[in-house]
């Protein structure tokens, strides 16, 4: 909704629809891509703070977005460095975008575990203020102007969140191969993960490769009208979302 809103403001209509369209894909590819990870490593913090290792949580966040980030550094780096054709200004910043969803979505799945809703929403809010602003004050520069601006407003809200998350745990180095071996307890969760993430992406997909879709100069495909649909459908599902998160679970009903 945010994106449709600012690519309707003044400017040149192909760089709205270029900015939309590499939003998109990098909402979508980096959502998918680092669920899997975000899914274990909840798994592993669940287990260490019942085994009361507050301090392994900070290091586990902190592994968690290094390894997103590495994982998907070559097929980010194939897609908008060589797939798309757009100039190399836009490429630099629809990677720096797609890095910093990387850290929003390790850093929002790991402010759950504050159970501070009040203070992730805050966050979230104000990273969204902010990069609705500075993406319409910059969108003389272009489609790149849009995206740079979106981009810090995203940062925002990792690099905010994640601080909190580092000062509220305070880490202690933490071996790679105790993580690792931590996770491979756990393959069908990461399945589920990719899986979960990928499910509502996936009619869209099929949209994007659908005769009605606008194939753009970049060779981006997108499908306005469709999009702009599911993502209200998205919002409406939002307080039913929010009430399973903050509803009290059954075992603690019991106690």
């Amino acid at each position: 909704l945010l994106t449709d809103a600012i690519s309707r403001t003044r400017g040149d209509p192909a760089d709205q629809e270029t900015f939309r369209a590499i939003l998109s894909y990098n909402f979508c590819f980096s959502l998918v891509l680092t669920s899997p990870v975000t899914v274990v490593a909840t798994r592993i913090t669940a287990d260490r703070i019942f085994d009361g290792d507050i301090g392994a949580i900070g290091s586990t966040y902190l592994q968690a977005l290094s390894a997103s980030v590495v994982l998907q550094t070559l097929p980010m780096l194939v897609f908008w460095g060589l797939l798309a054709r757009l100039p190399w200004e836009l490429r630099l910043v629809a990677i720096a975008s797609y890095t910093s969803l990387i850290g929003l979505w390790v850093t929002v799945t790991f402010l759950s575990v504050l159970k501070d809703f009040r203070l992730a929403l805050g966050v979230v809010a104000l990273g969204m203020v902010v990069a609705c602003l500075c993406a319409v004050l910059a969108r003389s520069l272009g489609a790149a102007g849009l995206l740079g601006g979106f981009t810090l407003g995203t940062s925002i809200i990792a690099v905010l969140g994640g601080a909190r998350i580092l000062m509220e745990f305070p880490w202690r180095p933490l071996a790679w191969r105790e993580t690792w071996d931590a996770a491979r307890g756990f393959p069908s969760l990461a399945v589920i993960g990719l899986v979960a993430a990928a499910a509502p992406w996936a009619d869209k997909w099929v949209m994007w490769c659908s005769p009605g879709a606008e194939r753009l100069d970049s060779g981006l495909r997108d499908f306005p009208a469709y999009d702009s649909a599911m993502f209200m459908a998205y919002l409406v599902m939002v307080p039913g979302i929010c009430l399973l998160y903050t509803s009290p679970s059954p075992r603690d009903r019991q106690k």
